[in-house]
């Protein structure tokens, strides 16, 4: 079984449960966490054995995926500091436009 390493982008409210919902999933090991307040990544990282980083280049260095945690759901446009984190992840391209129509699709394109 290959572990897929993925790590946390933002770990408000919404970041902290993405980090715990990870870090129970077998096949992801949660890699690291990055949050512009250091304190908050060190405390969610402390609760999910797993690092906290100090900049977007290091998380990305030791991941092969991202999620990008953020609580503007209802705005069209990212606030500019979540755009500038999304272009540096190169994940800005590959993220879906809207959510799947069925849970259980094998394969979702962009």
């Amino acid at each position: 079984m290959n572990i897929i390493r993925i790590g946390v982008i933002g770990v408000g409210h919404l970041g902290a449960l993405h980090a715990k919902m990870l870090a129970d999933i077998p096949q992801v090991r949660l890699a690291g966490v990055y949050d512009l307040n250091p304190k908050r990544a060190e405390s969610v990282a402390a609760d999910h054995h797993t690092f906290a980083v100090a900049s977007l280049p290091e998380l990305l260095q030791g991941v092969d995926a991202v999620t990008i945690a953020r609580a503007r759901a209802r705005t069209l446009r990212p606030p500019a500091r979540h755009s500038k984190q999304a272009s540096m992840s190169s994940w800005r391209s590959r993220l879906p436009r809207q959510p799947p129509k069925r849970s259980n699709s094998a394969v979702w394109q962009t």
